[in-house]
Order: C-alpha cells, then sequence, then structure tokens
C-alpha cells in the first residue's frame, strides 16, 4: 500500500504505532483492518480505518475444489483492498 499526503512529510502511524513520513510503501495483510492516522505538526490529525473487501468470486471458484479452499482461506485471498494507496489531506489547525 502506499502512503501520501498533503503536506507531504506527514507522519503515519499503523494501529498506534509509528511507521515513517509519506510518501512511502508498506505491506499489509490483506485480511486485517488498521488504523492509519496522519499527523503534522500545525495541522489536525486525519485518521482512516482500512477495511479489505471480501472478494467473493475467489470463494465460488474455490467451491470446487478443498485445496483451493485451503490455500486461499490461509492465505487471505478472499479478501482484497478496492485501492492500492492511502492519501491524507491534513486541514491547517
Amino acid at each position: 500500500m502506499d502512503f501520501t499526503s498533503n503536506p507531504d512529510h506527514a507522519l503515519v502511524s499503523i494501529d498506534d504505532s509509528l511507521l515513517q513520513a509519506t510518501p512511502f510503501s508498506f505491506k499489509l495483510s490483506r485480511n486485517e483492518e488498521y488504523k492509519i492516522m496522519f499527523h503534522k505538526n500545525g495541522y489536525s490529525n486525519r485518521v482512516f480505518i482500512l477495511k479489505p473487501d471480501f472478494q467473493g468470486g475467489w470463494l465460488v471458484m474455490d467451491i470446487f475444489t478443498v485445496y483451493g479452499l485451503i490455500v486461499d482461506g490461509i492465505t487471505g485471498a478472499w479478501h482484497d483492498w478496492d485501492y492500492d494507496f492511502v492519501y491524507g489531506v491534513l486541514d491547517k489547525n
């Protein structure tokens, strides 16, 4: 997932763990929900709840193979993101 912001160089935390300043990329698990917070001094914080979307097509295809059900269930292939980036726009205080 790519993280960008306006203004640039906002600090990003995921589930209350500080990562780094924007812009950057970070690998997220496809079957987890995350709390994303953008912070920069002089600006209001911006918080997003990032939820994966259930991809029903994988489940329908997996019904025909037990192996597919097991592998896709473990790897999280039934879930994915609706987008490839998170863009935080921060308002001045």
